[in-house]
């Protein structure tokens, strides 16, 4: 993302930066309580890190991989 909006343009990158900086930016959907704001960066750092990986492990073992391996399927499966 290149914010033009700012004096100096602002680049930013990784979508979790991106989403993180437009929310601050317009003052949206961050909560500013501590709790809940912990909690939401929570589930955005999980979906950066844990989801795509746990999610595309499950289907590659479970729909394209040439054999079912049985454990890999259930190891994702468990995760997800």
């Amino acid at each position: 993302l290149m914010d033009h909006s700012e004096p100096k343009p602002v680049r930013v990158f990784e979508s979790g930066s991106i989403l993180t900086y437009l929310a601050e930016k317009f003052g949206e959907f961050l909560p500013t309580e501590r709790a809940a704001r912990a909690e939401t960066f929570s589930w955005l750092f999980w979906q950066m890190g844990s989801a795509p990986y746990l999610g595309g492990g499950f289907g590659h073992f479970y729909a394209y991989a040439p054999e079912k391996i049985e454990y890999a399927i259930d190891r994702f499966a468990m995760e997800t």
